[in-house]
């Protein structure tokens, strides 16, 4: 790494490979390629290793606030992708217990809901799978004028 003086200040200038969300983006955008699920899911699994923690810790500043919450939907949306490879083939069980606490701390996001809904069922556990659809489709838990979107509907 260098840094470089640029008009007006100065820039931090490093190659692509030694930042983690360049490597992290890159092996995404392979995963999403078509491919055979295993090496899709080996590539993303790949991605979130790279994942230390919360971006950008320590910088207070609405910029970085702004910036962390972005990588952090980049990081759910690369976990949600992988969860989608993982559960064709049938790994529900092993699913289970990240997609509960995924879907626990994102309830606004449907689609760990669905995955959740999903997985429930094809571990024999349908009652919990309506229980689990009932409250993610109850207006009560919904911001107002927001109701649940078709995917969760067709769950």
């Amino acid at each position: 790494m260098r840094i470089a003086r640029r008009h007006g200040g100065y820039t931090l200038c490093a190659d692509r490979q030694a930042v983690d969300l360049h490597r992290f983006r890159h092996l995404v955008t392979q995963a999403r390629a078509p491919e055979e699920d295993t090496r899709t899911a080996a590539l993303l699994e790949q991605a979130l290793a790279l994942w230390r923690g919360q971006a950008l810790t320590g910088a207070d500043t609405p910029w970085a606030e702004a910036v962390r919450e972005a990588l952090h939907h980049e990081r759910l949306a690369a976990e949600s992708d992988v969860t989608d490879v993982r559960l064709r083939p049938g790994h529900h069980t092993e699913l289970l217990g990240g997609l509960r606490t995924r879907a626990r701390q994102h309830p606004w996001d449907e689609r760990p809901a669905g995955q959740l809904m999903l997985t429930l069922h094809r571990c024999g556990r349908s009652a919990e799978a309506l229980e689990h659809y009932e409250r993610a489709r109850h207006p009560a838990r919904r911001p107002a004028g927001v109701g649940a979107s078709s995917c969760v509907k067709r769950m």
